[in-house]
């Protein structure tokens, strides 16, 4: 899976350990399967679009909807070691997908797609 734009969230008190990730792809249950060989997940699937959250054993938690190419991730103090966790859970193969911001969308970064 490829981000398309990775940073922190701005409209968070403690931007350092909160970031958000938006995917090329939607997330589906079968992204979520290396999740639970790694830590806890929850799937609540009693809200129109189902809601999930991961907990990592470093403390690290992961939100998100599936169907949706976005998360929200909430680092603990171990974040570099948690980003490679990260990058491993979701496949990531690029991770220097910083991209200027242009807009805001539902309170959510939206970034240029060229």
């Amino acid at each position: 899976m490829n981000v398309l734009w990775k940073g922190p969230k701005e409209d968070c008190f403690d931007k350092e350990f909160i970031w958000e990730y938006i995917f090329t792809e939607h997330l589906t249950e079968i992204h979520l399967v290396e999740c639970k060989k790694n830590g806890k997940i929850e799937i609540f699937t009693n809200f129109l679009r189902p809601l999930f959250r991961y907990t990592g054993t470093t403390g690290m938690q992961i939100k998100g909807i599936l169907g949706s190419n976005r998360i929200t991730v909430f680092f603990s103090s171990r974040k570099n070691e948690e980003m490679a966790i990260l990058n491993k859970l979701f496949s990531i193969k690029n991770t220097t997908a910083e991209l200027p911001q242009t807009g805001v969308t539902d309170g959510c970064k939206v970034a240029e797609i060229i």
